[in-house]
């Protein structure tokens, strides 16, 4: 969710007792679990795809796709179902998140771009 940047219309909701919210959108089990692997990564360098991902109902098998795109660029080691960013790769961790993120557009432009 993303609140209102008209602070007075902030305001004037949350003193009413209402969310200040201008919009939003709602999540499914996969959104999480790929929110879940792109937290893991991005914090810990390191993400078990498979234990992540079970308590939303997903193996490591779904998530198949991502971990080709990881292998196949050689910014991180997958190994069984665990994905490791070596730290003189940490310049590339956006990248390495981002093969989990199935709304990033490529050409989107919005974030900087790794090198």
């Amino acid at each position: 969710m993303q609140n209102t940047t008209d602070i007075n219309q902030w305001r004037s909701r949350v003193l009413s007792g209402q969310f200040a919210v201008q919009r939003g959108i709602r999540l499914d089990a996969e959104d999480r679990a790929r929110r879940a692997l792109i937290e893991r990564i991005m914090c810990d360098l390191t993400v078990d795809v498979a234990a992540v991902a079970a308590p939303f109902g997903f193996t490591a098998a779904d998530f198949t796709t991502a971990l080709l795109a990881i292998e196949r660029d050689g910014l991180a080691r997958v190994d069984g179902t665990r994905v490791t960013l070596a730290p003189a790769f940490r310049p590339f961790l956006r990248t390495v998140a981002a093969a989990f993120d199935t709304y990033l557009s490529p050409e989107g432009g919005r974030h900087a771009r790794a090198v």
